[in-house]
């Protein structure tokens, strides 16, 4: 038992090598570098990522970094341009207001803009009982039309608030001024704090034109023509357009391949139509690919050209004048960063601007960090090693003395 530490400190110099190794595997590499725009104030920007620079990313951008003139990172959020949808309250100006214990509590509210409606808001006190309202219609506020009768109205729910939502549905109607009757029934008038509508606008996607690619094609004896398009790289592809001449009205369907040595992988199969725009949505991190038209008894169509969209890229993060910041990418080891930011995002982009970021370029400072490891690598590997064949000349020369002394 007395021989074993002796034993164990054999493995000490293999745990340096590996430590060694270990640590030279460890050290970031990132190839390319893109300086950022210079910001004037202080706070979040919605910084825009060029086709290129995600070209030379991680298809997660896992590699991607922001880092200051301190050589520090800077945390960030990732965000695309998804399609969203945006609601708002659009307040209805309320012109008059009577109220009358006995019978009915009145409002007259204008609809400036002329909207077609078929609801309207109404921002009540919180109450417990139960009443029922009239809508009417007006252009000029001297003639009033019934536009739904006897409407009830809901109690307030259980909530901190102290005053609740309540909905009025009918018709579709555009008139100028609305005017909601609420009776009494003889009792003690509700309190009608403001009116309106709920507006819901959608932003669609947005996209960037990739350069484009160099196109063959094949029109086949199978009744298919067969499209090989190559990019110069691998971009990320969300959306190709085929520009067809002719004939003037086909409906052909189409697939998508992504093309990697022999290996085909379908990406989308649908049909394209002279009724609409020739549009393919995918989703694909690659240079070659292709499209099969499946033409039928029908004559091989005329295409002009294949132009290819990525789904823009943004990241989001609180910058400083001061600074000097750059763009980092192209370390296939790095890993997803987690920053705090995250939970923030919402809040923090209602009031970022956007900025976008220089060319891309070589990192030069990477060449010289490799050229400096690589040889101070080799030198460690040589004295690990002469150690170890030291170690273990020195411990067998121990050992056979002490064999040697037993005899």
């Amino acid at each position: 038992m007395k021989n074993i530490p002796k034993f164990n400190k054999l493995f000490l110099p293999f745990s340096l090598v590996a430590s060694i190794f270990s640590s030279a595997w460890a050290q970031d590499k990132f190839v390319y570098k893109a300086d950022l725009e210079k910001i004037t104030q202080p706070g979040f920007y919605k910084v825009y990522l060029d086709p290129e620079l995600v070209a030379k990313s991680q298809v997660d951008l896992s590699d991607l970094r922001i880092m200051d003139k301190k050589k520090n990172f800077v945390p960030y959020i990732r965000l695309q341009s998804l399609p969203s949808v945006k609601e708002d309250f659009l307040d209805f100006p309320i012109l008059q207001t009577s109220e009358n214990t006995d019978s009915i509590t009145s409002i007259i509210i204008e609809n400036r803009r002329g909207l077609l409606i078929r609801s309207l808001w109404l921002k009540l006190k919180n109450t417990a009982v139960s009443r029922k309202a009239d809508v009417l219609g007006s252009d000029d506020r001297q003639r009033w039309f019934a536009i739904d009768e006897e409407v009830p109205l809901a109690q307030a729910t259980a909530g901190n608030a102290d005053s609740y939502l309540q909905s009025l549905s009918f018709p579709a109607s555009n008139y100028k001024y609305f005017k909601v009757n609420v009776n009494n029934k003889q009792k003690s008038p509700l309190k009608i704090l403001s009116a309106g509508i709920f507006s819901t606008e959608t932003e669609d996607a947005t996209f960037s034109l990739l350069p484009s690619p160099s196109v063959s094609r094949k029109d086949s004896s199978d009744k298919i023509s067969y499209l090989q398009f190559r990019f110069k790289e691998k971009f990320q592809v969300n959306k190709l357009f085929v520009s067809i001449i002719s004939p003037r009205y086909f409906r052909r369907t189409v697939m998508v391949f992504e093309v990697e040595g022999k290996e085909r992988l379908l990406l989308s199969e649908t049909v394209i139509t002279s009724e609409s725009r020739p549009e393919i949505v995918v989703s694909s991190k690659a240079q070659n690919f292709e499209l099969q038209i499946l033409n039928g008894d029908n004559p091989a169509l005329e295409i002009a050209s294949i132009q290819a969209w990525q789904l823009n890229e943004y990241i989001l993060a609180y910058l400083e004048p001061s600074q000097n910041y750059q763009l980092l990418v192209g370390d296939k080891h790095a890993l997803q960063p987690d920053y705090d930011l995250k939970f923030f995002g919402d809040s923090a982009l209602r009031s970022a601007s956007g900025i976008k970021h220089l060319g891309l370029e070589k990192n030069p400072l990477l060449k010289l960090a490799i050229t400096k490891k690589s040889a101070d690598y080799t030198l460690w590997l040589w004295v690990a090693i002469v150690l170890v064949l030291g170690l273990l000349s020195f411990s067998t020369w121990r050992m056979m003395g002490a064999l040697k002394e037993k005899g």
